[in-house]
């Protein structure tokens, strides 16, 4: 980008040619392989480039972070020899090095962990009893103080881990699996709410802790089932259905736009989670 017309820097193209900078850039060497013990090595499969992954998380980790943040996964393209490459179809760079990242509602990188299959959560043995997905957000809130509101999509989420964040201290949004729903759950089924509903209806169940003396506690989780063109179900311990917003959409029996009611959770989560936008 520096050497391109639109995002030109003069400081750095008027001083190197773009080929030069490729060139010095495949031969750099950020480590003396020497000084790396093989315990090191086999911990971190990233050892080769450690330093720089260091400060480039260092300059993100002193990023302004609101109360609302997202947690969503990125590739970093590379095509070349790795061992924790990796091949994701329908990504814009299917294949590379796959990074979880937390971000402000702009999209400004604030923390990041880049996935190294077992080794990733080496460091943190507590993370161990869940699953790779629940992993990465917990890993990801290690720089955070209690309070803050954190927004994920269904690849992320599940009951466990709601709780699991309301005891540190932070609230979850997302969409959730309709496999991660505990059955117990009062739920209609997509079927049986199409069928008996219009569009923009909404429907939530809240699952509400006691302690041992029976009083209720803080720890709600709200899953609340939706209806648009298609239903989308919701995971929150922060929104819920209330206060109802309106937004239009297209209406092919109509031929026109019409206003539908749409839940306070689908409005948080549209807005917070910055490129995801439920329909």
């Amino acid at each position: 980008m520096c050497w391109e017309k639109k995002w030109r820097i003069p400081l750095v193209a008027n001083n190197m040619a773009r080929d030069r900078f490729f060139l010095i850039r495949n031969w750099i060497k950020l480590v003396f392989d020497n000084e790396i013990t093989a315990d090191e090595r086999k911990a971190d499969r990233l050892w080769k480039v450690r330093p720089l992954l260091d400060r480039i998380l260092e300059g993100c980790l002193k990023q302004n972070k609101p109360q609302e943040l997202s947690i969503d996964e990125m590739i970093v393209p590379f095509s070349g020899t790795c061992l924790v490459k990796q091949h994701i179809p329908n990504k814009p760079n299917p294949t590379g090095l796959k990074v979880y990242v937390l971000a402000n509602p702009n999209g400004i990188v604030c923390d990041f962990t880049v996935y190294q299959g077992p080794a990733t959560y080496v460091e943190n043995p507590e993370l161990e009893q869940f699953w790779q997905c629940e992993s990465a957000v917990l890993q990801l809130t290690r720089s955070l103080v209690p309070g803050h509101t954190l927004y994920a999509d269904r690849f992320f989420t599940s009951v466990r881990l709601a709780d699991e964040l309301l005891k540190k201290g932070f609230r979850l949004t997302g969409t959730i699996r309709k496999d991660r729903i505990p059955e117990t759950t009062d739920l209609p089924s997509d079927k049986e709410f199409k069928k008996a509903n219009e569009r923009g209806t909404s429907f939530c169940t809240v699952r509400e802790e006691k302690d041992k003396n029976g009083t209720k506690t803080e720890g709600k989780v709200a899953i609340t089932k939706w209806l648009d063109n298609n239903c989308v179900c919701m995971i929150s311990t922060a929104e819920s259905i209330e206060p109802l917003c309106e937004v239009k959409r297209w209406s092919k029996a109509s031929k026109q736009f019409i206003n539908v009611s749409q839940p306070k959770v689908i409005n948080a989560y549209n807005a917070k989670n910055g490129r995801r936008r439920l329909s």
